[in-house]
């Protein structure tokens, strides 16, 4: 128990982190809706699908090696090595897609005669590459607070700096800024924000002298590179849809349509937030702990178990205040359009919730070091994917979409499950999460149809009815786990 409230607090530190600047980017996503169209939102999802796997290749999968290899007598030495790595590689990247830009634009569906929006794209990732192994090192090193009030900053900077840019700038005629484009102004403001962790990590870099050393690059970059092609395949998986979108809708504006899932897809991110919050504690609680004990699989089996109940909780969360989102839609921006992608929502929240599942199975292949079956994995994903969206975009839209990308995580967990279970056995209790699972569901039909059907106007009321319901089930399940837990943080007052 004390090895997993380690897990569990630094899951709650980042958590807050995430959700403080997500809350952030949310408001965000109601705002472009009343201030931009569809269609600038709809490029605006699809330039971010495109950053988020080049940002993967850009940081060549040097995080995870980093947790792996580094230690007390390395760490200065493994930091700047990966660093120098890192900004060379980010550097070239960025010279590659401007000077490619003529054929790079068609292929991501930029517009071919703007080469500002292929420059900043560029640049956006470069700079959060590079800053991605201080993020990196302050999470091992235990600085989570820091790590969150960086990160906060950051976001109400971009935050900041797109009110500037969409309520000043774009209306003053100053060094040229009034013909620019609204993606342009949404870019800007990125790039910018990208900056701030500059002001933290670069002081303290250039006070102290640094050491290189080849070998341990090279072993770090051999055990790197086939996580680097995986999480690219990954994270292209989680964005395949949207990049496809356009190219595969029949609507008479596929660019609106897609502006429509993307906006919608936002509310189903709080999930992404969890797990990415679970995943920023879990890489070097997992590497720490099997270093430790590499026999003890039980505390896998019981973070597994938690991570799922937590996102269940988060599930029903979401799906209870549908209702908020439905009016702000429909009765404050008067764009009843939106609603009619809000049944995607229930299946992002799976979506991501399964992904977060297949990342806790990911457990066997990284500490055994056989990483290549990440790849593997990640490729049957991607392929699976890609094959459904292209059988029902056309006909089912974004629903479509979104069926194809929890088709593709649930073929991925249960591939790592079975082969998990030959290499590293862990005890996972998969039989009771699929019954809390049926329950969760259960809950939210019910909640949905009395406050539809009896009493309608007090939905409020229902909704917090299936809090409780669902608060009852977990206490039956889990009331040997919970009193254990509770007499643990009794001992440690």
């Amino acid at each position: 128990m004390g090895r997993l409230s380690s897990l569990a607090s630094d899951t709650v530190i980042y958590g807050v982190s995430n959700v403080l600047s997500r809350s952030l980017g949310w408001l965000l996503s109601p705002y472009l809706v009343a201030v931009v169209s569809e269609s600038t939102i709809g490029m605006h999802t699809k330039v971010y699908s495109i950053i988020a796997p080049l940002l993967v290749l850009a940081c060549l999968g040097i995080e995870t090696g980093y947790y792996r290899f580094v230690t007390k007598d390395n760490k200065e030495k493994l930091f700047d090595t990966l660093l120098l790595c890192l900004a060379s590689f980010g550097g070239l990247l960025v010279l590659f897609m401007n000077a490619a830009q003529p054929m790079l634009s068609p292929l991501f569906g930029f517009p071919e005669e703007n080469w500002l929006i292929m420059l900043l794209v560029s640049l956006i990732i470069c700079a959060d590459a590079v800053t991605s192994l201080y993020f990196a090192d302050l999470r091992f090193s235990g600085k989570g607070i820091n790590y969150a009030g960086i990160n906060l900053l950051k976001v109400i900077v971009q935050v900041a700096f797109t009110l500037f840019f969409m309520h000043i700038l774009r209306y003053a005629d100053f060094l040229g800024f009034s013909s620019f484009g609204d993606l342009e102004y949404l870019l800007l403001a990125n790039f910018i924000a990208t900056l701030v962790p500059y002001i933290f990590f670069l002081p303290n870099y250039f006070r102290r002298e640094h050491e290189y050393d080849k070998e341990l690059l090279r072993t770090v970059v051999m055990y790197s590179l086939p996580l680097m092609v995986m999480g690219f395949f990954g994270t292209l998986n989680q964005h395949i849809e949207k990049i496809l979108f356009t190219h595969l809708d029949q609507s008479d504006c596929p660019d609106a349509a897609l502006g429509i899932y993307g906006t919608n897809f936002k509310i189903g991110t709080l999930m992404l937030i969890f797990t990415n919050s679970f995943r920023m504690a879990f890489d070097p609680f997992l590497f720490k702990q099997y270093k430790k004990d590499s026999s003890d699989t039980s505390v896998y089996a019981m973070s597994m178990k938690y991570f799922y109940i937590f996102g269940l909780f988060i599930f029903l969360c979401v799906m209870l205040c549908l209702p908020l989102w439905t009016y702000y839609l429909v009765d404050i921006q008067d764009k009843p359009q939106f609603v009619d992608g809000i049944g995607i929502i229930p299946v992002v929240l799976l979506s991501e919730l399964l992904f977060g599942v297949y990342y806790n199975l990911s457990i066997w292949y990284k500490v055994t070091d056989k990483t290549y079956y990440g790849l593997i994995f990640s490729t049957i994903g991607l392929f699976v994917n890609v094959v459904m969206n292209c059988v029902l975009i056309p006909y089912y839209s974004y629903y479509g979409a979104a069926l194809s990308a929890m088709c593709s995580y649930f073929v991925m967990l249960v591939l790592s499950l079975l082969l998990g279970k030959r290499h590293y056995p862990i005890d996972y209790p998969v039989k009771k999460l699929i019954s809390l699972t049926f329950v969760t569901i259960f809950i939210v039909t019910a909640v949905q149809y009395l406050s539809e059907n009896l009493y309608a106007v007090h939905w409020f009321f229902w909704s917090f009815l299936g809090l409780i319901s669902f608060a009852v089930v977990i206490y039956i399940s889990e009331k040997e786990d919970i009193k254990k837990l509770l007499s643990h943080v009794k001992s440690k007052h």
